[in-house]
């Protein structure tokens, strides 16, 4: 009776410890990550222009959402954006990761209608420079 409880005592206290380490080592990546991140500025015009041809009011913008790294021409993969900025400004702003990122805007009518995606943008985020040294001026050594 005693070592079956000892049993499921060691796996319980080994499936706490399996949890808690993942998590603090994804808390680590995700610390990492934001670290690594670097914020970039997005700028579009805005479309003035309906599908049919018909006029797109201003007041009828209701948000641009931007998208990076899915496809452009399937909406089902598109999921959350990287940001959605509300009203008609025309610049926004979001942190991407290393790497390669292919990103898009799309336009949201006041009936919730999202338009098909803009033309890609490509950024490519590359690890921080070092920082230059700091030279100090040394004297000559005095002559002999």
């Amino acid at each position: 009776m005693w070592s079956k409880i000892k049993r499921k005592t060691s796996a319980a206290w080994a499936r706490i410890k399996r949890w808690w380490i993942a998590m603090l080592t994804g808390l680590g990546l995700l610390t990492v990550g934001l670290a690594l991140a670097e914020t970039k500025t997005f700028n579009w015009i805005n479309a003035v222009e309906r599908m049919d041809g018909t006029p797109f009011l201003a007041a009828d913008l209701v948000a641009t959402r931007i998208y990076c790294d899915v496809d452009p021409l399937d909406k089902s993969t598109w999921g959350t954006p990287l940001i959605q900025v509300l009203g008609q400004s025309t610049t926004g702003q979001g942190d991407l990761g290393l790497g390669r990122h292919d990103c898009f805007a799309t336009h949201v009518d006041t009936d919730a209608q999202e338009s098909d995606a803009s033309n890609v943008v490509t950024f490519v985020v590359t690890p921080a420079r070092p920082r230059p040294p700091t030279l100090s001026v040394v004297d000559p050594l005095p002559p002999n």
